[in-house]
Parts: structure tokens; C-alpha cells; sequence
């Protein structure tokens, strides 16, 4: 597995996505070596992600990590990475609320030919539409050789954004959310428009008004009985061992060896990514123990009866702790 950014990028979030789990530890932080990686000069590069845990066992991978100039690769073969074409700088009105950043934006593979937008995962996280300055997006693409490329593109946000800068200005679609699923492209950091989720991941001892959400979630969709006071506590991590159980297909499973699979208790990616699948927004794909290979939830196995006004229920309350608002 590998993967490639262009001799033009300057940084890479090598740790993205990339954790481990233990039988007995649970999730076990993952350290990741990229100090042979030399931005701006092509070449072939290996990246060591290693993880410990408490009896002092350590697993270990090697991933190959390429800066080329074309990481669209020359035809043929499993050398060949997919490209990414951006309209390039692109200028928003800090007046936006939104823009569409898969506007003008494809991809293609030597085999696989042209990807869907819904196969572009846009990284606008770093954006803040109410504040002037640039900012960083990056595009990813990952063929069915598992190769990844990775493309970067500026977004200034402007008091004025004339013809010559990017144009566009953003849409000014509102920020309130409705039931329904996404239609378009993988974009992270951004409001959908379309539903809400649930967007942190909680530990025992954690304290969130999200949390309350969550809570409230579990006392609906199987009758936990917590108290719903916005604290991850002891009777909110057993409700989610329990859950965690219930769908183990979706939850557990994915985590597969040499990390041996348990319930954690913990609400983390494919945890959360259930709940948001049975809430009626599921999100968009993440990287689980492997950095190259991404997993998501859309259909929950075996999944409960979870009403629509239990739903706009948890959704209100996700509403208050993000600090929107949810139309009915």
C-alpha cells in the first residue's frame, strides 16, 4: 500500500486516522516516523506506524509514502496513483456560510478510471468562513489498489473576492440542519446542511453536552436507563459495551488482526460511525488500524427500531451542544 502527494505539498498528516486497538488495552496510541520524508523532492519514502501496549508488545508497519511530481503515475500497472485536478486559489466572502469545494474538482485512475465526487475526501477542517485569511483544503483520492494521492489548494476568505481571485464567494445556504442523508462529495469539518451528528469521540471521565445526545440515544434505542446528565461515566461506558456488542458486525469486526477485536467501551470511530448511521447521518469514510485502507459505516446490521421523533430528539439536543439549530 501506498501512498503520494505532489513535490508541491508541504506537510501531510501522516497520523490522521491511524490508531490501534489491544484485547486487553483497548485503543493503543499509535507513533508514526516520517522524519525520512523530504517535501519537495521526489522519491519513494517509507513511514513506520507503530503501536505498544502495556506488556510492552509492539506491532509495527511500513507504509510507502511518494512525492512525485505526478502522482497520476505514467499508465498501466499498480505504480500508477490516481490525480486530482483543482480549480486551484479560490476566494469566499467571510459573509459565506458555505462553499462548494468539489466544485471543478475530479479525479481519475489509469485503471480506474474517473471517480465519483462521492469518492474525493475534502479536508476543509482548517477553515473558519467567519475569519479572514488563507487556509489550506486538501483533496484525497484512493484507487483500487489502495494508492493514495493527496492535493492541496488555498482558500482565501475575504472581505471582497473579485473575478480574478477565485470568484465564486460561497453559497449562502443556512447553517440549520433537516433530517436526510448527504448527496454529494466526502467533506470534513463541514456542516452537512443536510442532518446532525455526532462529531466528537468520549472516554470515561469525559464531559460534554454532546455527551447528553448520546445518553439519550442509548436510553431510546436500548433502554440503558442513564442518567442524562452530559458526563461519560461508568453507566454510559457499560451502555456503550453493551451496544458495542449488540452490533459487533459494524463496530468490532473492521478492527482486524494482528490488533485483536474487543469492545472497548469507548465511543470512537466505528462506535460513532453506527450511532450516526442509525440517527439517519452517516458520515464519511476513516482510517481504522491500516493508514491506507478506509471504512465506513452507511447500513447498521441487525439495527433496532429508532423512530423519527427519537431521532429529532437526539438531533435537537446535538443542535444545543454545537451551538445550531435543527428545523424540523
Amino acid at each position: 500500500m501506498q501512498s503520494c502527494v505532489s513535490t508541491s505539498a508541504e506537510s501531510y498528516d501522516f497520523a490522521g486516522g491511524a490508531n490501534a486497538v489491544d484485547p486487553e488495552d483497548g485503543t493503543v496510541s499509535v507513533t508514526v516516523d516520517s522524519s525520512a520524508v523530504v517535501f519537495g523532492t521526489a522519491g519513494s519514502y517509507d513511514v513506520i506506524y507503530s503501536a505498544t501496549d502495556s506488556d510492552g508488545n509492539t506491532t509495527t508497519i511500513t507504509v510507502a509514502f511518494t512525492v512525485s511530481e505526478n502522482c497520476g503515475g505514467t499508465g498501466g500497472g499498480d505504480d500508477d496513483f490516481p490525480t486530482i485536478t483543482t480549480p486551484g486559489e479560490a476566494c469566499v466572502l467571510v459573509s459565506a456560510e458555505s462553499f462548494d469545494f468539489l466544485a471543478g474538482v475530479t479525479a481519475t485512475d489509469p485503471e480506474d478510471g474517473e471517480f465519483d465526487s462521492n469518492d474525493i475526501i475534502v479536508d476543509i477542517s482548517a477553515v473558519d468562513f467567519g475569519t479572514i485569511g488563507s487556509y489550506t483544503v486538501t483533496y484525497s483520492v484512493t484507487d483500487s489498489n489502495a494508492q493514495n494521492t493527496t492535493v492541496s489548494r488555498t482558500i482565501n476568505i475575504s472581505e471582497d473576492c473579485d473575478d480574478d481571485n477565485g470568484g465564486g464567494g460561497g453559497g449562502g445556504s443556512s447553517s440549520s440542519g433537516s433530517r436526510g442523508g448527504r448527496n454529494r462529495g466526502e467533506v470534513l469539518g463541514a456542516e452537512t446542511g443536510a442532518c446532525l451528528q455526532f462529531t466528537q469521540y468520549y472516554d470515561t471521565g469525559d464531559v460534554n453536552t454532546e455527551v447528553s445526545a448520546l445518553q439519550t440515544f442509548l436510553n431510546g434505542y436500548m433502554d440503558a436507563g442513564l442518567t442524562v446528565n452530559g458526563v461519560y461515566d461508568v453507566a454510559t461506558t457499560q451502555a456503550i459495551h453493551d451496544f458495542q456488542a449488540m452490533h459487533w458486525d459494524d463496530v468490532i469486526d473492521p478492527w482486524t488482526p494482528p490488533l485483536t477485536p474487543n469492545t472497548t467501551g469507548r465511543f470512537y470511530k466505528t462506535t460513532r460511525m453506527t450511532v450516526n448511521a442509525i440517527i439517519d447521518c452517516p458520515e464519511m469514510p476513516v482510517y481504522l488500524e491500516d493508514p491506507m485502507i478506509m471504512y465506513a459505516v452507511t447500513e447498521v446490521k441487525n439495527q433496532k427500531a429508532f423512530s423519527l421523533s427519537q431521532i429529532e430528539t437526539v438531533a435537537e439536543l446535538l443542535a444545543e451542544a454545537q451551538g445550531t439549530t435543527f428545523e424540523k
